[in-house]
């Protein structure tokens, strides 16, 4: 069900930038005018030639459009996106952090998973099909049939009255992680 790449039709928004570049000057001209509009100039000489390098290695093998895509992506990638100090390679190797102690008491965690492909939050957790009245608003937000909104029978029903969220005694988990709604059923 996932749309060929550069079909934004169920897509709430997107990153574009027009702008081709040419040649290496050009190329380098693009890179200076994203880190100053995504990192606020920050963008390290390491980290540029990196994106230089990916640009010509795409531009050869893929073309321009491939190669102007992935350099939107790239610079997303990059440390200076993500923080607001200016950045310095030192060469240094960073320290190891030790592990922590373990508690005796018992504890619930949020863990994080970056998975590669189409899977967000209201992919994985949704509103339940019967006992949430926010399930019908979901579903169209999200396309409906034509959409990625996932549909009652791939659904795994879920405890949603203690979420304490009004009109939504049932949630879902999408049927393909049965593991979320096993850790979730165990508490």
């Amino acid at each position: 069900r996932l749309p060929p790449v550069g079909d934004y039709s169920t897509a709430m928004g997107t990153l574009t930038y027009p702008y081709q570049a040419t040649n290496a000057t050009s190329v380098s001209s693009k890179i200076d005018e994203l880190s100053t509009l995504l990192t606020a100039g920050r963008l390290s000489l390491e980290n540029k030639q990196v994106l230089l390098d990916a640009h010509s290695h795409f531009s050869e093998n893929f073309g321009i459009d491939a190669a102007d895509r992935v350099l939107l992506k790239l610079i997303t990638t990059t440390p200076e996106f993500h923080t607001t100090n200016t950045l310095h390679q030192t060469g240094s190797k960073r320290t190891i952090t030790p592990p922590a102690e373990k508690s005796s008491s018992p504890y619930k965690a949020i863990v994080y998973i970056n998975l590669a492909g189409g899977a967000d939050s209201f992919n994985i957790l949704t509103p339940g099909p019967s006992g949430c009245s926010l399930y019908d608003e979901y579903y169209e937000v999200r396309g409906k049939g034509s959409g990625i909104g996932l549909k009652s029978d791939e659904i795994l029903p879920i405890d949603g009255f203690s979420a304490g969220i009004s009109g939504c005694s049932v949630l879902g988990v999408n049927k393909h992680l049965t593991a979320y709604k096993d850790l979730f059923d165990e508490g």
